[in-house]
């Protein structure tokens, strides 16, 4: 997601510009009302203020009030006042209005908003500290257990604030309640004046704080295995639950034995606190406009990609929930992954008690990125908080983006328009063309929490050249950081675990091989062969690194060991530049790398597959380590075209040599190359050789003058014939 910026605009007493949204929406009622009276002539009803005096923000640093209106007031139309006198902004979220507090942490405020008249609308409360020295606090920690065998949580708040007397809703999960108490008299005293039912099971501690003591008591629950949730009536029932797992649950304390608690304690003497499980209200959603896009999420994918534009959803409940704490947990997910003060616009319109339709729209300055809609913070009609498990946390991730098209272009003539191939779904970049020509591999980036150390991890989808047809294989595929064909049915891919081979066809994983040191691989031509650079570790770092060749199962029928040296970089980096050349009448042909020695500058060096000969290539000092794909050998004679360290402070230099002789062929600044899997490409006969965004005629090097011709995006590859270019860009006319 994108994350939210230092506010552009910090004004005490006034608004900041956001256009209203568009659409009116009723709404519904809600647990926390905020309204001074009947809105003035020309205002939207005031619907809902939130956080209420009564309730603490969900986080210590929470510094926001939400206020929702029947429809979206008018850009303008409203102020807001803040005491204690403190900056903020004011932004236009649809039907969702925001004040962002420069709040002091544990400063309790007051922000009331006002029309542009100056009338009292409705009072919301950011920091409000608890009112006593007496606190205590509910919460309930859910697991959820999938069938690969990972474990997800959620820690979820009860109720704060929590007065004698009253009854908390929870659910199968393990129930905590926290109190906080003045330190008055000895621990022995609370002990004796503190009682627990069930006793059995429960787990209790007090701990001195300075001048409190901290109670704490757990009750034991069950975890979930995907859907139905637990019942706790029928897990209470059944004989299989955990000591301790009751349907209701009491805390008592006897201010007779403990006086400390006196104040807070009923007519009887007695701070009592009743916990009742029951069963949470389960949710699904479905875009009304897309129908693939929906929750449940199909199995590895975890974020689903729309165009831009309002998108409507259908959020479904198993049981009636409370309107109001549903619309602002949509929006307290949602409102703050966007640059201040350009929100994104809401609208609601529900249907019944356990269905809501609302429609979103992305920023106007910002129309494409990430917003995660989730529902945490949500309660049914009972105060019990909803559980939500898309995939591991974060909410539903839906991604807005520009779609682009595939297209080609004519080699003879690179001055001509790209005829368009296919149009590429929502959020699918990053593509490769197979080696038969026949599919187009397109990558679309997996959610935040699914990407593992420096690597942006990837759901793959496949283009079939010769049906037309997209096919989504996110939900069959395990997300991985980058991949390359190996023919026109398999790919290779490197995930956290190592690298892995898998049919398109099917999206199954027929081989997989623990090399989690691997730096770079590269496939053979011919598709038989893979070559992979392995770090040799050492406590903090590699120290080296050594050339394996494997065939398709995986057996290693060629290694040599140390071939090159490394740096920190690699430790995190892992693409060092590898490329396999085919040999000529049988022979395997030969391995190029880019060298880190122990002592000068880099170099390329070339590796006989059959021999293990290695050559240092000259002309090559200085080759880029670091980008992966800045490495292309080809030709006759051959060709090396690299990236090269520029002067200081200037810009890298592509470059190309003879391989045979060291001699340099070309040398020129490229100031804006971006790494991909398509950097660097030759065509299949050698005549042309793709250089980011534009395209080296190879023969006019010799003649004395390079032509150089300017593509209209990024590459995704070569026809096998060499006739066809394929890339990929926003077409005209959309």
């Amino acid at each position: 997601m994108l994350a939210i910026t230092v506010f552009s605009a910090l004004l005490t007493g006034c608004g900041v510009t956001q256009t209203a949204g568009e659409r009116p929406t009723p709404g519904g009622e809600d647990s926390t009302p905020g309204g001074e009276g009947p809105a003035p002539t020309g205002t939207p009803a005031l619907l809902w203020a939130w956080p209420s005096d009564r309730e603490l923000a969900v986080s210590a640093w929470d510094r926001v009030a939400y206020f929702r209106f029947e429809s979206p007031p008018e850009y303008g139309s409203l102020q807001a006042e803040v005491s204690p006198e403190a900056p903020f902004n004011l932004g236009y979220a649809g039907e969702i209005v925001v004040v962002s507090v420069e709040a002091t942490p544990g400063v309790p405020y007051e922000v009331t908003l006002k029309t542009a008249d100056g009338i009292p609308l409705g009072r919301a409360y950011v920091h409000l500290p608890p009112k006593s020295g007496i606190y205590a606090e509910a919460i309930e920690r859910r697991e959820c257990r999938y069938a690969d065998g990972r474990t997800v949580g959620d820690e979820l708040t009860l109720k704060p604030n929590i007065r004698d007397g009253d009854t908390i809703t929870a659910s199968f999960g393990q129930v905590v309640l926290y109190i906080r108490v003045p330190a008055v008299t000895g621990e022995k005293e609370l002990w004796d004046a503190l009682e627990v039912e069930p006793p059995e099971g429960a787990e209790v501690f007090i701990a001195p704080d300075g001048q409190v003591y901290r109670v704490t008591i757990m009750w034991p629950g069950v975890e979930a295995s995907g859907r139905p949730l637990p019942d706790p009536v029928q897990v209470s029932s059944s004989g299989e639950a955990p000591p301790g797992f009751a349907v209701t649950m009491r805390v008592r304390i006897d201010s007779k034995k403990f006086p400390a608690i006196g104040d807070v304690s009923g007519d009887d003497g007695i701070f009592e606190v009743v916990v009742k499980r029951t069963r949470c209200a389960e949710l699904s959603i479905q875009s009304l406009d897309e129908p693939r896009v929906r929750l449940p999420l199909e199995g590895f994918r975890s974020v689903h990609s729309v165009k831009t534009g309002p998108h409507r959803f259908l959020l479904t409940f198993s049981k009636p929930v409370d309107r109001g704490s549903v619309e602002r947990s949509l929006a307290i997910g949602g409102v703050p992954a966007w640059s201040w003060p350009d929100l994104p616009r809401w609208s609601f319109q529900w249907v019944g008690e356990d269905a809501l339709e609302f429609v979103v729209s992305m920023p106007l300055s910002t129309p494409v990125g990430e917003l995660g809609i989730n529902p945490i913070g949500g309660r049914d009609k009972e105060g019990l908080p909803l559980s939500f498990w898309p995939d591991t946390q974060g909410g539903f991730v839906v991604r807005f983006a520009e779609p682009l098209v595939l297209a080609r272009m004519v080699v003879d003539d690179f001055s001509t328009e790209p005829e368009k191939v296919t149009d590429i779904p929502p959020g699918v970049t990053n593509l490769l063309l197979s080696p038969d020509g026949n599919s187009v591999l397109g990558l679309e980036e997996a959610t935040v929490w699914v990407s593992e150390d420096y690597y942006k991890y990837h759901h793959p989808w496949v283009f079939s050249l010769q049906t037309g047809t997209w096919t989504d294989l996110g939900p069959v595929v395990r997300p991985f950081a980058d991949a390359r064909w190996l023919d026109g049915r398999h790919l290779i891919v490197r995930r956290q675990d190592g690298l892995a081979v898998i049919d398109v066809s099917s999206g199954e994983t027929v081989g997989e091989w623990p090399y989690t040191q691997s730096l770079a691989y590269c496939p053979s031509p011919d598709g038989t062969r893979i070559a992979v650079l392995l770090g040799i570790p050492s406590p903090y770092e590699w120290v080296g690194a050594t050339l394996v060749i494997l065939d398709r199962q995986g057996n290693q029928v060629r290694r040599l060991e140390c071939i090159t040296g490394t740096d920190r970089r690699d430790s995190f980096l892992q693409d060092v530049p590898l490329v396999w050349k085919a040999g000529r009448d049988g022979n395997e042909g030969d391995v190029f790398l880019v060298d880190y020695p122990a002592e000068g500058d880099t170099r390329v060096l070339q590796a006989n597959v059959e021999s293990g000969e290695v050559f240092v290539v000259d002309g090559t000092q200085g080759a880029s380590r670091w980008g992966g794909t800045f490495l292309a050998v080809f030709g006759e004679e051959p060709y090396v075209a690299f990236l090269s360290k520029g002067p200081e402070e200037g810009p890298p230099v592509f470059k190309l040599v003879r391989a045979d002789t060291g001699a340099e062929v070309l040398s020129r600044p490229v100031p804006d190359l971006v790494p991909g899997p398509t950097a660097l490409l030759p065509s299949p006969d050698g005549r042309f050789v793709v250089v980011g965004r534009e395209v080296l005629d190879v023969s006019s090097v010799g003649a004395g003058e390079a032509r150089w011709f300017e593509l209209p995006g990024p590459v995704a590859g070569w026809s096998c014939d060499g006739k066809w270019l394929y890339l990929y860009r926003q077409f005209e006319g959309r």
